[in-house]
This record gives C-alpha cells, sequence and structure tokens, in this order.
C-alpha cells in the first residue's frame, strides 16, 4: 500500500506542475459542444474535472482546477452569489470527491477501505463496481444542480477563453 501510493503522490505531483490538467480542462470547454450553450458548458466542464480525478489526488486537483473556474467567472461576469457560480462550484467540490472514490490511483480512501474492510479485492475489480457508481452518482449530481436547481446558464453561452489558453503558452 505505501509504495503504491508513494508511486501515485509522485504521479500527482509531476502533474501538479504541468500544464497538462489546465489543457485537458480547456480543450473539454472550448470544443463546439460547450460553446452551444450554458448546460452544456457546465457538463463538459465538470466531466474534465471527473475524468481528471480519476489519475490525481483530489486536493490538487481542486487546488489546480478553481482558479480556471475563477477567471471562468470573471470571464463571464459571473457575481459570487448568482446560482450559477454557487452550481459551478458545488459541482466542482462534489466531482473533485465522487472522483476521488472510483479509483485507486492516487487516492490514500479507496485503498484504506479495501485493506481495513480486509477483504481480497484487486484494484481492476473495485474499479469494475466503482467507475459506474461513480458515473451513475456524477449524474445525479449534475441533474440535482443544474436541472433541478435551474440556475441561468445564460452567460456561459460562447465565452471567450482565450485568455486562458494563452496563460498556458
Amino acid at each position: 500500500t505505501f509504495i503504491f501510493l508513494l508511486f501515485t503522490f509522485i504521479c500527482t505531483y509531476a502533474l501538479s506542475k504541468t500544464s497538462i490538467i489546465k489543457r485537458i480542462t480547456l480543450w473539454f470547454i472550448n470544443t463546439k459542444l460547450a460553446k452551444k450553450n450554458g448546460l452544456w458548458f457546465s457538463f463538459l466542464f465538470l466531466l474534465a474535472v471527473l475524468l481528471v480525478g480519476l489519475f490525481i489526488s483530489p486536493s490538487v486537483l481542486f487546488v489546480v482546477v478553481l482558479p480556471i473556474l475563477n477567471e471562468v467567472f470573471n470571464i463571464a461576469k459571473i457575481d459570487k452569489g448568482e446560482k450559477i457560480g454557487k452550481a459551478l462550484l458545488m459541482g466542482l467540490g462534489f466531482t473533485v470527491s465522487i472522483s476521488s472514490g472510483m479509483t485507486p490511483i492516487a487516492h490514500v480512501f479507496p485503498i484504506l477501505a479495501m485493506e481495513a474492510a480486509n477483504i481480497e479485492i484487486n484494484a481492476l475489480s473495485y474499479m469494475l463496481f466503482a467507475i459506474p457508481t461513480g458515473l451513475i452518482i456524477f449524474l445525479l449530481m449534475f441533474v440535482m444542480l443544474f436541472i433541478i436547481y435551474r440556475p441561468k446558464t445564460d452567460k456561459l453561452i460562447n465565452i471567450d477563453t482565450s485568455s486562458l489558453k494563452a496563460e498556458i503558452n
């Protein structure tokens, strides 16, 4: 367990020092589908966080992605008290948490749970159960935050994220 966690934390550190997390996130929010409407933008932003979160520590991921979200708020002129800002920020926190339970890669909790349960299970068996479960929970979270809570997503339509791209290059 210790060697596995040490290796994954080294990988997490290396990923956090490069711009790959930002590049992946920006790729998702700059697709044609994301520019179509705010609901797709929100979904693809959170999906990027979910996918990256499968391989990186949740605290590092949150710290790296939060400035991107804050810049999106600035570009779209979203104030802190607006429902869309609250939904995206809660979505970010929930998505980071969901992703950390889907794989044992760079995540302490699944490994500790497997050890504490004293059950013979390998990482692949764990992921065969946890990834589909996490995807279902992610979709339910999205429905609750963006369909039931119903924030206005108009400000996220076709926003210009070129300033974010310029920071990477």
